[in-house]
């Protein structure tokens, strides 16, 4: 039998900005959608220059510990660096473009939710994620805001516009 390799998605943002709420949004639609999330949250983090992360294992069986990241969403990202420690440059990637930036906060905007800028972050990731569907996050968000449609809309409005930011 064939296994899916797992897939890890870290973030890492200001306190308050919805990244564990995030991670947790994440996990479940991994869960709608089939697969075994194993999330490694890191609150520990806001107690040091206010910030907070998780790790998020994704693959078809249940994972047992965290591994180096296969993307990385920073939220309000500053003058600081993220370095993965022990890790081996790997010839093969030279040149290949391993991130992209984002207007999260001005496409949530103009979707009508300025604090969306994490759904829109979200949304753009989608594209590179074949299980993170519309319909999985709908059906994700709807059990969470399950008494709150309006919230419903306006993730929806702010994934859908990023996913599309990734043609601009």
């Amino acid at each position: 039998m064939s296994q899916m390799p797992f897939h890890t998605i870290a973030a890492i943002g200001q306190t308050g900005d919805g990244i564990q709420f995030l991670g947790r949004i994440l996990a479940e639609a991994a869960a709608e959608a089939g697969l075994h999330p194993t999330l490694f949250p890191e609150p520990g983090v806001a107690m040091y220059g206010d910030r907070s992360a998780f790790r998020l294992v994704i693959g078809d069986h249940p994972a047992l510990m965290a591994g180096q990241p296969d993307w990385l969403l920073v939220s309000r990202p500053g003058p600081y660096t993220w370095e993965v420690p022990n890790r081996l440059a790997d010839s093969d990637r030279s040149g290949q473009q391993d991130g992209w930036i984002l207007p999260a906060v001005q496409l949530a905007t103009e979707a009508g939710f300025a604090k969306g800028a994490l759904i829109v972050m979200l949304g753009s990731l989608s594209t590179r994620l074949e299980w993170l569907t519309e319909g999985v996050l709908i059906r994700t968000l709807k059990e969470r805001l399950h008494d709150q449609p309006r919230q419903v809309s306006l993730n929806m409005a702010c994934f859908r516009a990023g996913r599309s930011s990734q043609s601009r």
